[in-house]
């Protein structure tokens, strides 16, 4: 919930991981064979996601700061049933370029003893990422296919967000909390992502 001092910058890396539970190649073949439908059997196994990024922010007054994150995804060896559903095809690894999100942060609230703080928080994630990034996998013409538009490490839509954050201290401890809620909208190949509901709880000691 606190915001940058006016004319201070901050700069820094920010990394995220996520360690996925994967199908076994037997497992999507099954679901393949028996769905009711072709869209409930386009099935893909995703081992994790790794997604560095580097960020700046700037205080433009004391409660109003500004920011620009820029982030690399990576989708580690997704894979996918081939169209007849015979066998297993490895796609490969996702990497590139992902979306940049602009933020601002404005400091509506602070106590008069400085230990209690509440932010509104708002931004915009703009289609900035690589979005035709290719497989292992060759088409009959020998060209590398496309990975789907949920696996590409951009989206190629225009998704505003919108939170809260809040800071209180107690001596050399401080509980920070944050609920972030980003609204997605149609990407690439008409792909809707789906909305993401943020929420996070901090306990630091200086």
């Amino acid at each position: 919930g606190v915001t940058l001092p006016q004319g201070m910058w901050a700069t820094g890396p920010r990394t995220q991981f996520i360690s996925f539970d994967s199908y076994s190649g037997s497992r999507m073949l099954d679901i393949k064979a028996n769905a009711e439908d072709e869209a409930h059997g386009d099935i893909h196994s995703v081992d994790s996601f790794l997604q560095p990024s580097a960020f700046a922010a700037y205080g433009v007054t004391d409660d109003l700061s500004l920011g620009i994150r820029v982030p690399y995804n990576i989708r580690f060896n997704v894979r996918q049933p081939d169209h007849h559903g015979e066998a297993v095809e490895n796609l490969g690894d996702a990497v590139g370029l992902g979306d940049i999100s602009l933020f601002g942060q404005y400091r509506f609230f602070h106590a008069n003893d400085n230990l209690t703080h509440l932010s509104l928080l708002a931004g915009i994630k703009m289609p900035t990422g690589e979005t035709t990034v290719r497989t292992r996998i060759r088409d009959p013409d020998g060209v590398r296919t496309a990975f789907e538009p949920h696996h590409q490490p951009g989206s190629d839509s225009w998704d505003p967000m919108l939170g809260l954050a809040a800071t209180q201290g107690f001596g050399p401890f401080s509980l920070d909390s944050s609920l972030m809620y980003t609204f997605s909208n149609q990407g690439a190949g008409h792909t809707d992502l789906g909305n993401v509901f943020n929420y996070n709880l901090a306990l630091s000691y200086a």
